[in-house]
């Protein structure tokens, strides 16, 4: 038996609502992010210059970025 359509226009309503709540609530969290060192590292892509000062993370197994 299919649902009816106001049992439909409910739930549509309540999820909305829920989300609305939840988002108000995110952008009140402030996220502290770690203090991380930053590297020298600058590419050349089409005569642009392109600093990657997070390169150092990209290796996930080194020291460095597991601390």
């Amino acid at each position: 038996m299919p649902f009816p359509m106001k049992k439909i226009i409910l739930i549509a309503i309540v999820v909305a609502v829920a989300g609305c709540q939840n988002a108000e609530k995110e952008s009140e969290m402030k996220i502290a992010y770690p203090e991380t060192k930053k590297g020298d590292v600058v590419d050349t892509y089409f005569g642009h210059e392109i600093a990657d000062p997070y390169r150092w993370l990209e290796d996930d197994m080194a020291e460095d970025t597991k601390d």
